[in-house]
């Protein structure tokens, strides 16, 4: 996914690891860091809410933030950082 990093929706590799998710083949998407799913905090989020990873989805593990959508704290933590990305979203709107 090299040539395409910066959009999200243009990832084959991604989209493979998410298509074999669907086939119920894995229930776990890990990565080594959040920043090599996406750099944009937006794409994300829709990433995480397109994928139901805190409803009934798959669980997603990151490495790096040790983050695991397993267990009750990696929902807190990805649920925290939802919050203050859309905290900071209306903050910028607001400051317009």
């Amino acid at each position: 996914d090299h040539d395409c990093i910066s959009n999200i929706e243009m990832r084959q590799g991604l989209n493979d690891a998410m298509a074999y998710i669907a086939r119920s083949k894995a229930s776990i998407l890990m990565i080594a860091d959040l920043t090599r799913l996406t750099r944009f905090m937006d794409d994300f989020l829709c990433f995480i809410q397109q994928q139901e990873i805190l409803k009934d989805g798959p669980s997603l593990i990151s490495v790096h933030e040790r983050l695991d959508t397993r267990t009750a704290e990696g929902r807190v933590m990805l649920g925290t950082i939802h919050t203050l990305t859309q905290w900071e979203s209306s903050e910028l709107a607001r400051g317009a």
